[in-house]
């Protein structure tokens, strides 16, 4: 039952609704055309990836000059590049959709295919790790600048780490695969030195103190709690441990961690004495939050120690161990006032910087920072069709449940509504439910607003990136804590003035289908109307699927959180099924009919029951869509029908 948010579900074009606006569907839901910018380590060129004839494109452009090279175009629409980085000043390494590693000089000489791909994944189990087992660079070897390591699988089917030259391709294999271990990871020198390992369902770290020494267990990261934290070790929910990366010292390394307290934090491990050092935590917020994974470590080539890190709070965030890195942040930041500006690459010297700048209002513009100068140029923009100034700002939001715990979200009124005026509104539920909301742009926030609609997010208890205790609170129960604090989140908009009560809606995919239903239930009269895509509704059948076709952790992890189906009462009174005939306000249901994650019979046996229930609804079958995938026919078609819908049974007040 692993759940994506509604925002996986949408890119389309045209919409129906009541009035005939400047952007379509497609203008809000169209795939960024800008990822990935490299800096050489020379500085003198950058690569990056756009959308050119609808194919992602790899292309590299002279500093200098501003001349641009085509190095490679996708085959076909659904193409993408899963790897793209330098190997040398003049040599880069790129990778179409998992496959064979490439790498290609900078005037487009020399193609080598460096390593192919052969098997995609490491088994089911190794893909819910998210650990894939395609080729990929693990590192450059700083006294070799010609030969670099590549992390593939083995003719055995076990990952093995090769020794790999740039310009021939020829290998030779440096680390073998040894049986339960899915990734390997090298110190800064280019020593294998971490293996992470799954046995006997536990996910362990394995280490060695030098090369060639006997490979011996981590767990004593992982300390003593008291019992605090209920954790199975066989699952992915309570304590998680993220490795960050070597220092310069291959004795020392970084990893967030949440072993022996409520929000993760930042600590240096020494694997010589096993000293656990803090080195930063947020009183507030993970450093590192399951399910989203974001924690974006900036290593400086010069030192090669940890320069600082990118975390998810209200907004994200840089948290700097080095003044020279802050006062670099700073600098940008007075130039960009208006975005939240992320180092994401840099020359070997640390004089040039590649900054992806971004906000709730824009998809993203790329600028190259000159240290010397002080000089900021524009290189590239994510979408140049789309201005900022058209869309409506997200705000993040701070407000307290009935139960005494602080609630944390984001709210976004339309830009042209007037100050003080209530509004229609909709309350937009994330899936997982372990996952979080966060800030930034997102397709179906600004296309909901855009059409005169106030949107609300709520992190309810059970979204990750607020501690143990938040993110735990919906074990055995995964309805009525997050159903409370969604409803306590719509009262508060309606106390602040920002929501009309008569004028609500709920709106959410995955989990974020069951949670709308089940609000509409518990809170009959809250809502207007309900939109509810690829969502859960029976429980007990959704766990009786997953144990037949999910991995076994991914079954093992529900299982865990909700007593498995020997709970099969409690879980029939979760599940929204057993409370439809409370439901008053009329529901749009939509489904991928290729849905292996969440089968399409689930949507199907809503329906009936809406039905049996008196309950106004509509259903749309996705006929070619998965669980967050689909053509573009369906996507179009959905979002289309969403905004019929919601302009239908929420209506925009005449003004």
């Amino acid at each position: 039952m692993l759940c994506l948010g509604l925002a996986w579900l949408g890119c389309g074009a045209g919409v129906a609704g009541a009035r005939v606006l400047g952007y379509h569907v497609e203008d809000f839901f169209r795939p960024v055309a800008l990822s990935s910018p490299q800096l050489s380590p020379d500085g003198e060129h950058v690569t990056f990836v756009t959308t050119r004839r609808r194919r992602a494109t790899v292309m590299v452009r002279e500093i200098e000059s501003g001349r641009e090279r085509v190095v490679h175009s996708a085959n076909a629409d659904t193409g993408m590049i899963t790897e793209l980085r330098w190997l040398t000043d003049e040599r880069l390494a790129y990778q179409e959709s998992f496959g064979t590693l490439v790498a290609i000089n900078a005037n487009l000489s020399n193609r080598t295919e460096l390593f192919s791909a052969g098997r995609v994944l490491l088994g089911w189990g190794f893909l819910l790790l998210g650990d894939f087992a395609y080729p990929r660079v693990l590192s450059r070897l700083p006294d070799e600048p010609d030969h670099i390591l590549v992390h593939a699988l083995g003719r055995d089917g076990l990952p093995e780490v090769s020794r790999v030259e740039v310009h021939t391709g020829d290998s030779e294999v440096v680390q073998g695969g040894q049986r339960d271990v899915y990734s390997w990871i090298a110190d800064r020198a280019g020593v294998v030195r971490i293996g992470m390992q799954y046995q006997r369902g536990r996910e362990r770290l394995l280490y060695r103190e030098t090369p060639g020494a006997r490979w011996r267990s981590l767990d004593r990261v992982m300390p003593d709690d008291g019992g605090r934290f209920a954790y199975s070790g066989r699952t992915l929910a309570g304590r998680r441990h993220h490795f960050l990366g070597f220092a310069r010292d291959a004795d020392l390394f970084y990893l967030a961690s949440n072993a022996g307290r409520d929000r993760a934090a930042l600590f240096t491990y020494r694997l010589s004495t096993g000293e656990q050092t803090l080195l930063a935590e947020d009183p507030v917020y993970d450093l590192f939050a399951h399910g989203q994974d974001y924690l974006a470590p900036v290593f400086s080539p010069r030192t090669g120690d940890l320069a600082g890190i990118y975390y998810e709070a209200d907004k994200q965030r840089a948290l700097w161990f080095d003044p020279a890195f802050e006062a670099l942040q700073a600098a940008v930041d007075a130039l960009l006032p208006e975005t939240i500006n992320f180092i994401t690459g840099m020359d070997a010297a640390e004089n040039r910087f590649v900054v992806f700048s971004a906000s709730s209002r824009h998809k993203g513009l790329v600028h190259l920072y000159d240290r010397g100068s002080g000089e900021l140029t524009a290189l590239a923009e994510a979408d140049r069709r789309f201005r900022a100034e058209d869309m409506s700002a997200m705000r993040p939001v701070r407000f307290t449940g009935r139960d005494g715990h602080a609630l944390h979200g984001y709210l976004t009124v339309p830009k042209d509504h007037p100050e003080g005026v209530p509004n229609r509104t909709v309350v937009l539920i994330h899936g997982g439910p372990w996952i979080r909301d966060t800030y930034g742009y997102h397709p179906e926030v600004q296309f909901l607003a855009y059409h005169g609609f106030t949107v609300l997010q709520v992190n309810f208890r059970g979204s990750t990136g607020y501690g143990f205790a938040h993110l735990d609170a919906l074990r055995g129960d995964l309805g009525d804590p997050a159903v409370r604090d969604i409803l306590d989140g719509v009262d508060w908009a309606v106390a602040r003035g920002y929501a009309d009560p008569d004028r609500v809606a709920a709106m959410g995919a995955s989990y974020g289908g069951l949670a709308t239903l089940r609000a509409m239930a518990v809170a009959p009269d809250r809502f207007r109307a309900g939109v509810a895509v690829a969502g859960v509704y029976d429980i007990p059948e959704q766990l009786r699927h997953t144990r037949r076709s999910a991995p076994r952790m991914g079954y093992e992890f529900w299982r865990e959180m909700t007593g498995g189906i020997w709970n099969r009462r409690e879980l029939r009174e979760m599940s929204p099924l057993g409370s439809v005939d409370r439901v008053r306000a009329p529901v749009f249901v939509a489904h991928g009919m290729q849905d292996f994650v969440v089968p399409p019979e689930q949507s199907e046996e809503l329906v009936g029951a809406l039905a049996a229930a008196g309950v106004a609804h509509e259903f749309l079958r996705l006929e070619d869509s998965g669980h967050g995938t689909g053509p573009m026919r369906d996507r179009i078609l959905l979002y289309e029908r969403i905004m019929r819908f919601l302009n239908e049974h929420v209506k925009e007040e005449k003004r």
